[in-house]
C-alpha cells in the first residue's frame, strides 16, 4: 500500500515537472521570438546610428587603408561601409571598386580579406575598449 501512494506520487511529481518544463519551454520561446523581432533589430539601428559606431568604422578604414598602402602603394583610397562592412578599394589611374568588383585572378580578393582582418587587429590593439575577438 505505502509503495503504491509513493509511485503514485513520484508520478504525479513528475507530471508537474513536466507541465513546468512545457511552460517555461513556452515563455523562453515567446522571449526569443520577442527579442529576435522587437529588441535585435532596434538595438542593431541604434548601433549602427551611433557616433561611437561610426567613429570605429572610421577607425577601422584608416587601418585598412593603411595596411593595403603597405602591400600596394598606389591605393589611393580604402573605405569599409558602416552599415553592411562592404570594402571600396581605389588605385591610381582606376576607378574604385567593390570587394565583389575586385579580379580573382590577381587576388585582390585575398589581399582585401587578408588586411581587413590585420586591419581589425589593429583596431583591437589601438583601442582596448573595441572587443577584437582573436584571429
Amino acid at each position: 500500500m505505502k509503495l503504491l501512494s509513493l509511485e503514485k506520487a513520484l508520478a504525479t511529481a513528475i507530471a508537474a515537472t513536466e507541465k513546468t518544463e512545457e511552460a517555461a519551454a513556452t515563455v523562453l520561446k515567446a522571449r526569443d521570438t520577442y527579442d529576435q523581432h522587437d529588441l535585435q533589430p532596434a538595438r542593431a539601428t541604434a548601433w549602427l546610428e551611433s557616433s561611437d559606431y561610426i567613429k570605429v568604422i572610421a577607425r577601422w578604414t584608416e587601418l585598412f587603408l593603411v595596411r593595403l598602402q603597405q602591400i600596394n602603394p598606389d591605393v589611393e583610397t580604402a573605405y569599409i561601409g558602416h552599415t553592411d562592412s562592404i570594402t571600396r578599394v581605389k588605385e591610381r589611374d582606376e576607378a574604385d571598386k567593390t570587394f565583389t568588383e575586385s579580379s580573382v585572378a590577381a587576388s585582390p580578393k585575398i589581399v582585401t580579406n587578408v588586411v581587413m582582418l590585420l586591419s581589425l587587429c589593429d583596431l583591437g590593439r589601438a583601442d582596448p575598449a573595441v572587443c577584437v575577438p582573436p584571429l
